[in-house]
């Protein structure tokens, strides 16, 4: 009966959306949940200008959002890390808001090695919602960031050059060159 009870905790704790330890701290991967990006707005901001690339449009408010700072001289971000791009443009249930989420492990291992892409939007009480997730996230409505067949997020952060930066494109988040 302990041992149920145990594993039924065990579940719980699970589901909630667990806070992933530092890279440095093992092989565990972190599978980012619904909770984990609520109140991204107030996470540290850095302005991304008209940097467009692939399936972003570009244009001046755009931003991207961190949970937490790639520590000092690190070539990668740790597992855990969540970074949430925006194009905040009209109402915020009307941003084009883009996630990348840092899993770890042998997660995504021919493309952007260890990260999974997201596609999320603010309800009208401003809350965040995952209406897509994955290699490729479609939303599977009429969508000008949908991508085509073979066209997807690895396609520009899996190449070589990306890898290099951790799979970052934007030069204002890549770590420091080699």
């Amino acid at each position: 009966m302990r041992r149920a009870a145990l594993i039924a905790a065990l579940l719980v704790a699970s589901c909630r959306g667990s806070r992933a330890p530092r890279a440095d701290a093992g092989e565990q991967a972190f599978i980012a949940f619904t909770p984990d990006f609520q109140g991204f707005q107030r996470w540290p901001r850095t302005h991304l200008g008209r940097f467009s690339s692939g399936g972003h449009l570009e244009g001046p408010q755009q931003y991207a959002y961190i949970n937490r700072p790639r520590r000092e001289g690190s070539r990668l971000y740790d597992t855990g890390t969540i970074i949430v791009r925006t194009r905040e443009r009209g109402a915020p249930t009307e941003w084009q808001i883009f996630a990348s989420v840092k899993r770890g492990g042998s997660y995504n291992a021919r493309g952007n090695v260890g990260w999974e892409f997201f596609r999320l939007r603010l309800d009208a009480q401003g809350r965040v919602v995952i209406i897509a997730r994955g290699l490729n996230p479609r939303t599977g409505l009429e969508d000008p960031y949908a991508t085509g067949e073979g066209v997807g997020c690895n396609t520009c952060h899996g190449t070589t050059d990306a890898r290099t930066y951790d799979g970052v494109i934007s030069p204002m988040l890549r770590p420091p060159d080699p």
